[in-house]
């Protein structure tokens, strides 16, 4: 197996080499500028949550503690669906669950 030259391992990934004040600076190639929309996410953090309701986090854990907004335990961390945001926003109740048969 050859060996690599210590110049050649950023060319070999994609990686372009940039001479600044006599300073060797390895640079991450640029990505495309072409960008498509950006995704709405479906849960949220409560702090995201928060923030996008317009109200401090407590109040999104009071309504969770209060039964009046779901929230879903991932992992270590709750998750509120974007749906269930709109919905308790608009101040509608919680929907009945369906129970198994």
């Amino acid at each position: 197996m050859a060996e690599l030259k210590s110049a050649e391992v950023p060319l070999l990934f994609g990686l372009k080499e940039s001479k600044t004040l006599g300073m060797e600076q390895t640079t991450m190639p640029e990505q495309s500028k072409e960008q498509g929309p950006p995704v709405e996410r479906i849960a949220y953090t409560t702090e995201e949550a928060a923030a996008k309701a317009g109200v401090c986090r407590d109040t999104i854990y009071r309504a969770i503690a209060r039964g009046k907004l779901r929230a879903t335990k991932s992992l270590r961390h709750k998750r509120i669906l974007r749906s269930e945001l709109e919905r308790w926003l608009l101040g509608e109740p919680i929907a009945a669950r369906r129970k198994a048969a």
